[in-house]
Parts: structure tokens; sequence; C-alpha cells
């Protein structure tokens, strides 16, 4: 029986930038958001010596060098130094951000540490410690569909060691499904951030997914995959989580008999079952009420978002949950009730109003206000263009101009129309969702 071949796949470490999208959260947890990449790298090479692997295959986008800093550069050569006493073999598919050649010459990489080509497919070939023989195939690429046929070439057949173990390393999803009959055994890919197995059989291809979470794209657990390879099973893979913070984002139905006290009870469940399994994480969570067209203008109006984001981050001042909440949202159908337009009175005259309105009626009258605000803020003039309507202003103000133009001119009737709506009508009007905006048993409920 050949010797077992054990590896480390890991992939998207991106110590070049952190969370994106929170500045507004504490001091405490901004610190902890920059902190998380540069943790969940370290956690990746502690990872790899503690399952005494054989090598470690890095599959693009480890950092770009000249953005991620000293802090980044030192974290990598100290932990490929410790990988190196080890005996551990390390190789590098560069990505997007790290291209054959980005790591700085001033700091050499070691002897242990092999950066694929670019231009070519490269191998390397080379043997275990425990006498496993591994033909790698790899290319650095820059996150494009990886293309079979030139992996497959090098392949070939194996070679006089029938016991051989070929893998592939590459950057980008592959361009198509490999044949069932092959001599690849693994196809080790990077880029997608978002753990993958599109092909798993007597041969997989496996997508590792980014060590840390930097956006609400990236929901879930992330960290690195452990690969078994004995010759005869199909490939044996674990996955190994690395990160320091989590984020998650739920969406809950809100119906009109729902209470406030039960809804801020199911979100509490929800935040500890999250925190639960994430352990000495932090979490943060991202929040979405979706209510009818009948529900929703009433929670606007009590500004029900809003108390519960105030709610939910003083809980986590206080201690009360490791979740940090970043933004709760009401999610509804930007209409009303249909009968408003038809009622006599203000609101019924203006619904109808807006309806005869034409949408170039109301673009004048926003670029009017645009126009007016950015000429307030800005007192610089600048050379009038012919034929330009806002030309008398400085130039970056009327990109701004220009860009609020542009952003949603269909929807700005329909959102005139709720907005003036909301503030006609009266409390009478949504007494149907009193049991949610009703403010009655809620701070109980979040003590």
């Amino acid at each position: 029986m050949p010797a077992a071949i054990r590896f480390l796949h890991a992939a998207d470490l991106h110590l070049e930038g952190a969370f994106r999208g929170l500045a507004d959260a504490p001091t405490a947890v901004r610190d902890r958001l920059l902190e998380a990449p540069f943790l969940a790298a370290q956690r990746v090479f502690e990872t790899a010596l503690a399952e005494n692997v054989d090598f470690v295959l890095l599959c693009g986008d480890v950092l770009r060098p000249r953005d991620a800093g000293p802090r980044a550069l030192k974290l990598l050569q100290k932990h490929f130094d410790r990988l190196g006493a080890a005996g551990v073999r390390i190789f590098w598919v560069g990505g997007a951000v790290d291209p054959p050649g980005s790591w700085p010459e001033t700091l050499p990489l070691p002897e242990h540490v092999t950066v694929l080509p670019g231009e070519r497919v490269g191998v390397e070939s080379f043997s275990t410690r425990e006498g496993g023989f591994v033909r790698l195939i790899g290319r650095s690429g820059d996150g494009q569909p990886v293309k079979r046929e030139a992996f497959e070439r090098m392949a070939g057949k194996p070679g006089g060691k029938g016991d051989e173990a070929i893998i592939v390393a590459a950057h980008g999803p592959l361009a198509s499904d490999p044949p069932p009959e092959t001599h690849i055994a693994y196809w080790a890919l990077g880029g997608a951030h978002r753990r993958a197995t599109p092909v798993r059989g007597r041969v997989a291809v496996h997508d590792s997914g980014t060590t840390q979470a930097r956006s609400f794209a990236e929901t879930g657990q992330h960290g690195v995959t452990l690969v078994t390879l004995d010759g005869v099973s199909k490939p044996q893979l674990k996955f190994l989580p690395v990160d320091d913070v989590r984020v998650f984002g739920e969406t809950l139905e809100l119906a009109p008999t729902l209470t406030r006290r039960e809804l801020r009870r199911h979100i509490d469940d929800r935040m500890s079952a999250q925190a639960a399994t994430a352990g000495n994480r932090l979490c943060v969570a991202r929040w979405r009420l979706s209510a009818s067209p009948d529900l929703a203008p009433a929670l606007r109006r009590h500004h029900l978002t809003d108390q519960l984001l105030t709610e939910l981050r003083q809980a986590f001042n206080r201690g009360d949950t490791k979740v940090w909440t970043a933004e709760v949202a009401l999610h509804a159908p930007r209409q009303m009730p249909a009968d408003w337009r038809e009622e006599d009175s203000f609101r019924g005259d203006f619904l109808r109003s807006m309806a005869e309105r034409k949408l170039s009626e109301l673009l004048a009258g926003r670029r009017g206000l645009i126009a007016a605000e950015a000429e307030s803020d800005q007192t610089e003039s600048a050379s009038a263009a012919e034929g330009d309507e806002f030309a008398h202003l400085p130039a970056d103000v009327r990109r701004l101009i220009q860009r609020r133009m542009s952003s949603h001119p269909r929807d700005l009737k329909r959102n005139a129309a709720l907005l003036g709506a909301d503030l006609l009508s009266g409390d009478a009007d949504y007494s149907h969702a009193a049991p949610l905006t009703h403010a009655t048993g809620y701070q109980e409920a979040a003590s």
C-alpha cells in the first residue's frame, strides 16, 4: 500500500484587507476586525504543524505585498521559517493580488517556499517524509477560469512510481469538470472565497475558500482543508476553521400578530445559537425584517429598525451577547395599500397628484435641490463648459451631481409617493401593527 500523503490547502488569506463597511463599530470591534486576518493566517500555519502535514498549498491571494505592510510580511516570514524548521515545504500559487515576482526582492523567500510560475505550467516532483511520491502541477493565475488541458498534458501517465500522487494547484475556477478517468487525484483551487467542492469522487476538485470573512457576502465559517491521499480510496477532505470573526445575516418574516417581545426573543435566540457555534470568536450580524405592504409603513413610521439596532448594540455593550449587530433593515415591497389612492383625504389627493406627475418634473426638481446643496458647500468657481447646465460648478461637484442624478431615477417617483403617504398618515391607519410597534415589554425582553 502506498504511503498516505497529508497536506494543508489554504487560499485567499488577503492580509492586505480587513472587514469593510463597519465604520460605526466601537473601537473594540474595529480592533478585532483589523486583527482577524492576521490571527487567521497565524492559525493556518499552526494548524499545519499541529496536523503534521507533509506540505502546504497556498492557492493565491495570500497578500498584496505593497498594501499589506511590514507586519504581514514579517508574519509570513516567521511562519515560513517555523514550517521549514519542521521539514514542511510550502508551494505558493500566485493569484490576482500576489502574482509571481510581487514578493519584495529585499526579503528573499526561504528555499523550502516554492512560487509556481504564471507564464507556464510548473511541475514539482518530490517525496514526503513517510516515503510518498508527489507530482505537483501548478500555475499562478488571476482568478479567470482555469483550462484543464495544459495541466492534464503535464500529468500524462504516471511514471515509474505507480504510487505517485498527482496534484494540480491553481487560482480560479475550473472551466470544465475533469473526466472521471484521470491520473490527477486532487485539484486545489483558490479565488472563490467560499468553500466549495464542485467535483468529489475518485478525483476531487476543491476550493478551500477564504480564511477570514471580510464582508457580509462571506457569511459562515472559514478556514483551511486538510487533504489525505492514500492512493486507494477517494481523497479525504477535512475542514478546519481558522477564522477569528464570523459574520451572518438572517431574514425574519414579520406577521402583524407578532409582538415586540416575541421578535426580540427570536433575535436573541438566533444570536445565542450563532455565538454557541462560534466559540471565542466575535460574531457580526445583519438582520433583515421582511414585512407585507400593509405592515411595512407602520414599521417605518415607528422607526422599528432604529430602535432594534439601538437595543441590540446596547446588549453587546453590556456584555449580554458576543454578537455585534451591524445593521437592522426593513425589506418590504415598495408599495402601499391600493385603497389609499381612492380615499377622500389629503393623502388620497397627494397620491393621485403623484400618479399624474411626470417623472421628468420630479427629476428637474431633484436637479435643482442637488445643485443648490452642492453650490452652497462649494464657493470656488470653474470655467464654464458649453451645453453643461452645471458648468459654473467645480468639476468634482459636477461629478457628484451627475452621480446622484443617475442613481435609481425610476424609483424616484415611487419613493416620493411612499414618503408623502407616510407623512400624511395617522396612527389610526397603522393600528393593525400595534403588537410590533408598541414598546411595552420590549425593554424587559432585552434584559
